[in-house]
């Protein structure tokens, strides 16, 4: 996945691209902006993550936000997931998606 930040600071000062697709949380150029979201979300079942290193991924957040890791066999291959409370991580290998996939993973 492609940063906008600076991949050396922490936390970002200015945004290395001014095209954004929506203002983002730390960058204080985006903030400057007022915008009004179109949509409200209450709940979050689950969003998926294309990842380069499964292994990585899966010790990040089981170490950030205290996710268990779930395998559930497939058809072809094993799938994985990060369940947190009451919402999901599903982990899919970049290269090695599943079907339906986003146009641009």
């Amino acid at each position: 996945m492609q940063s906008d930040f600076d991949p050396g600071s922490p936390i970002a000062t200015s945004c290395v691209t001014s095209r954004h697709p929506a203002p983002h949380l730390l960058c204080p150029r985006c903030q400057k902006k007022k915008s009004t979201p179109i949509a409200k979300a209450l709940s979050l079942d689950h969003l998926v993550l294309t990842v380069k290193d499964l292994d990585a991924t899966i010790r990040f957040y089981q170490n950030t936000i205290g996710a268990k890791h779930a395998v559930s066999p497939s058809k072809s291959t094993e799938r994985h997931a990060l369940p947190f409370g009451s919402q999901k991580i599903n982990l899919h290998l970049s290269g090695r998606e599943f079907e339906p996939k986003a146009q641009r993973p």
